[in-house]
């Protein structure tokens, strides 16, 4: 399984079928972090009609800049740790315990891993061979049209949903957060997409939503009940038409970093 250039085609289907369910009001909300953030993104920009809004968090605007390559430069971490967990999904699917239990011990423990060369040849892969996206990932050094054929910070006129944009000061892809939020809110397509954007971030790391980050307790303004609420608030909003107040609130929320209270503050745009 390649797990980004099917994605938007697949996001658009799945979300029509979704409209046609039995019962189905024809709107479609998504949600979902990280990987599953982007593939919210990559459905948003191919526009399915019934998606009425989207709520990615902790995710990235590009897949080559700032998810696999990091100012030209391999994100190697990222993409040996994330393509092992990805391949040992695919083998335990595939029925094949022993490719699996390798590939997990190799996802568990990446660190040693991080010294092996050339790349070109990493062992798990080459071994397991359920992974080629991995050396398309190297042979695609550059911004090239692999990539750029699947970037949502290049198609944000395109996306007609509205969205709810949730980030972590300490996450590792918190820049594709805020430019996906304002992108789609200065560029989207028809009053829906650039009014109905919306933004919380708080003190979390790509570990949905821990209240601790080292030694510091963040307190209850960062528990994952606050995300859980607004989440639900949204889409009752957007899906339901249930409007308890939320339209009325500024569009950015923000956990201000340096209170030590630890409060949660809310800014507008």
């Amino acid at each position: 399984m390649e797990p980004v250039l099917q994605r938007g085609t697949d996001g658009y289907d799945t979300v029509e079928w979704c409209a046609r369910l039995d019962g189905s009001s024809g709107k479609v909300g998504m949600y979902g972090a990280s990987y599953v953030g982007a593939t919210q993104m990559l459905a948003a920009v191919e526009a399915p009609p019934g998606l009425t809004c989207i709520c990615p968090a902790i995710t990235s605007s590009d897949y080559y800049e700032g998810w696999t390559y990091e100012g030209g430069a391999l994100h190697l971490a990222f993409a040996e740790n994330w393509s092992l967990s990805l391949a040992t999904d695919t083998a335990r699917r595939a029925g094949k315990p022993d490719v699996e239990r390798a590939l997990g011990d190799a996802a568990r423990d990446t660190h040693p891993w991080y010294w092996y060369l050339p790349i070109r040849d990493f062992a798990p892969h080459r071994q397991a061979g359920l992974a080629p996206y991995f050396f398309d990932w190297l042979q695609h050094s550059r911004d090239d049209d692999y990539w750029q054929s699947v970037s949502p910070e290049r198609k944000y006129a395109r996306v007609r949903a509205a969205g709810l944009h949730i980030g972590g000061w300490y996450d590792i892809f918190l820049d594709g957060t805020l430019k996906n939020f304002g992108g789609i809110a200065a560029q989207g397509d028809g009053e829906l997409a650039r009014g109905g954007q919306r933004l919380l971030v708080g003190p979390w790391y790509h570990h949905p939503w821990a209240t601790r980050f080292g030694q510091v307790d963040f307190g209850p303004s960062a528990v994952g009940e606050v995300v859980d609420e607004l989440q639900v608030r949204f889409y009752n909003w957007r899906l339901k038409g249930q409007d308890d107040g939320i339209s009325k609130e500024p569009p950015v929320k923000l956990f201000v970093m340096a209170r030590t209270s630890g409060a949660t503050s809310t800014n507008g745009r």
